[in-house]
């Protein structure tokens, strides 16, 4: 059975990848139009970390509204400097999702029945 440090341990580490993931991904113009789908994915991934099966994605979803608020702000402010405005926008995202994630692992945490 798992322990709920374990749970940590691989929710973090999945937080981690889809974090390096939303750099590349963040540098392409649109690309707030794609970063909801990795958020859908992680938060997912995340409650499967800790056995959590019955949640609102809805509620979980408002969590990261300010993540994809950000990253959609830097998109729009960004996109128009040409190759450090990207490069940074993308870094932003990043940043984004890591904080979104780190969210999400403490939502689960608290309904998770892991010890």
């Amino acid at each position: 059975m798992k322990t709920l440090a374990q749970a940590e341990r691989e929710a973090k580490s999945i937080v981690n990848r889809w974090a390096a993931v939303a750099i590349p991904t963040g540098m392409i113009p649109g690309s707030p139009l794609l970063l909801p789908a990795l958020d859908a994915k992680l938060i997912n991934d995340v409650a499967n970390c800790f056995e959590v099966h019955n949640y609102h994605v809805e509620t979980v979803i408002g969590v990261v509204t300010t993540s994809i608020a950000g990253r959609t702000a830097a998109d729009l402010a960004l996109s128009a400097i040409p190759v450090a405005g990207w490069i940074i926008k993308g870094f932003v995202a990043g940043s984004a999702t890591k904080l979104a994630g780190e969210i999400i692992i403490e939502y689960f945490r608290e309904r998770t029945t892991l010890r």
